[in-house]
């Protein structure tokens, strides 16, 4: 079989006067140079804005620059964040409570109060520390009590309060001594 190519004619295109493409290529020029002139307005105008936002940037940096000053070191998102929602927390449990308890907890939850309380929770109150102290208070007492009836002998009362200081003692010993060990453990 064979295969030939045929050759089209060729379409005879009207020939453009000079004078009509010049038209054409000021035209052009025309348009180019409006639109380089508008990208260069909206460039200016781009540019504009950035340096005002950048002006107000640096005013923003300096005023938290002074306010980092002025407080005792520089706080985290994270703590802004989890007082804020505690906040907003307490607000809400607030709200659904009778007037007398959301009284209460409305004096009970002042940063004051709020600092006392986490005091007193990392020293006084450690529960290893209590639950030792009230196991050995009681074990003292009854045992005490018994040799007490026993032989005869009066009772004193400061023997649970004695036992329960030692054993609370004792309990913050052994709360130390395993938190020692844990920390060991996740280092090894």
């Amino acid at each position: 079989m064979s295969e030939r190519l045929h050759h089209s004619p060729e379409v005879d295109l009207p020939v453009p006067d000079h004078e009509s493409v010049r038209r054409l290529e000021k035209h052009h020029e025309e348009e180019a140079k409006k639109a380089t002139h508008e990208h260069k307005n909206s460039i200016e105008k781009i540019l504009n804005k950035i340096e005002a936002e950048a002006e107000s940037g640096e005013k923003l940096k300096n005023h938290q620059l002074d306010h980092t000053k002025k407080t005792s070191g520089p706080i985290s998102y994270g703590a802004e964040l989890q007082k804020r929602s505690l906040h907003d927390s307490l607000e809400k449990v607030q709200r659904s409570l009778p007037a007398s308890q959301k009284a209460f907890s409305k004096i009970i939850h002042q940063p004051a109060v709020d600092a006392i309380s986490e005091a007193g929770s990392k020293t006084i109150g450690r529960s290893g520390g209590l639950l030792m102290g009230g196991v050995a208070s009681f074990i003292a007492s009854i045992g005490v009590l018994f040799v007490c009836r026993y032989y005869g002998y009066r009772y004193n009362f400061l023997i649970g309060i004695i036992a329960f200081v030692g054993g609370f003692i004792l309990g913050l010993a052994v709360e130390g001594i395993l938190s020692i060990n844990n920390r060991k453990k996740r280092f090894n």
